[in-house]
């Protein structure tokens, strides 16, 4: 058996004839794993729904049919993780809620990846390891 190990994350990939992908909930389940510390996903506070609402109702402008994203100058496709989908439609239904903004789940992607992107663009260049001074 043959197993890749490239950088430092601790993923590795086995390449023998036959491999089967084992997921970690499984070896979790088979090994009488249970979470310890806090989830990594938290519920989504009112008060960002309304902030979120306050920005994409700022950003949606109507020309006659289904209201865009002010400023979208393309449609790409992007992979999502199992579960995002039903997320982001639960996220887009709460920014409606009574009178709110009629966005669609797209809409709400986009807002949130363009906040995502723009919050970690004051990174020019990848950061570098301090290394130890030789001796």
């Amino acid at each position: 058996m043959r197993i890749n190990v490239r950088g430092t994350s601790r993923r590795f990939r086995v390449t023998a004839p036959g491999a089967v992908h084992v997921s970690h909930e499984e070896v979790a389940q088979a090994l009488g794993a249970e979470q310890v510390g806090p989830s990594r996903t938290r519920p989504v506070s009112p008060v960002a729904i309304l902030a979120l609402r306050e920005r994409v109702g700022r950003l949606l402008k109507s020309t006659g049919g289904r209201p865009a994203l002010e400023g979208a100058a393309a449609r790409k496709k992007i992979p999502l993780q199992e579960g995002d989908w039903p997320k982001l439609q639960e996220i887009a239904a709460k920014v409606e809620g009574e009178g709110g903004v009629k966005a669609t789940p797209g809409q709400i992607a986009a807002v949130l990846l363009h906040e995502a992107i723009e919050m970690h663009g004051h990174r020019s260049r990848p950061r570098q390891r301090r290394r130890a001074p030789l001796k």
